[in-house]
């Protein structure tokens, strides 16, 4: 969501309002729901005002002048308000009572909120995987294979290839190696600490990416 980008992206936003907008906001636009009554668990009218007018008060206003943003903040005086009696940890259901937030197997409960989990996040299904992994693979022998080819090549007619324009060719094919060997790192050791710097997934996409994705990521772009 770009709200909850600006929030972790800009310098401008201050450490205590990133600490309780950005939880608020993702409970806010993703709600999570009890499966058995199909009651979804709302972030509080206290909360929301505490945020506007104390904690991101600057924030808030900043965003409310700006015609991309305006339409996305919530009226605080739309959701529920939460009774004297609920503790922290308790959140106003869509019927008006009181419910104990519980985390899927997909997120984290940090604090009183369920954040997507980076260590267990999965974009395919079982099978899905299965296939993935085996074109990952495929892809991967392919690339040593015709790599491997051209460096033999190159090294029994170096003197006509290492000249421009074909020592291009051998970029390429030096890049393309570079690029294999970090893919098979990451199926060999499908270590979390290769892909996640943080606990929560949108931490780790949106600010703070670890080494190995950035280096795959640079070489794979350049």
């Amino acid at each position: 969501d770009s709200i909850t980008s600006q929030l972790l992206t800009n310098s401008l936003v201050s450490s205590e309002c990133k600490k309780s907008g950005l939880p608020f906001l993702c409970q806010y636009f993703f709600p999570p729901c009890i499966h058995e009554t199909s009651n979804i668990l709302l972030p509080s009218r206290q909360d929301c005002f505490k945020l506007q007018i104390d904690t991101c008060k600057v924030e808030w206003t900043l965003l409310s002048l700006l015609p991309q943003y305006s339409s996305l903040l919530p009226d605080c005086n739309n959701l529920p308000c939460r009774p004297d009696d609920c503790e922290e940890g308790q959140y106003i259901q869509t019927n008006g009572s009181v419910g104990t937030l519980q985390c899927t197997s997909l997120f984290t409960q940090v604090d009183c909120f369920c954040l997507p989990s980076c260590s267990r996040f999965r974009v395919n299904t079982d099978s899905g995987q299965i296939a993935e992994d085996f074109f990952v693979y495929f892809a991967i022998v392919m690339c040593f294979l015709s790599t491997s080819v051209y460096y033999a090549l190159v090294y029994k007619r170096r003197k006509a290839l290492l000249k421009y324009p074909t020592i291009l060719i051998l970029y390429i094919n030096i890049l393309l190696s570079i690029l294999a060997i970090a893919v098979l790192i990451g199926k060999v050791y499908p270590d979390n600490g290769l892909y996640c710097s943080h606990s929560d997934f949108l931490q780790t996409v949106l600010a703070e990416p670890t080494a190995y994705c950035m280096i795959s990521g640079v070489t794979f772009q350049f």
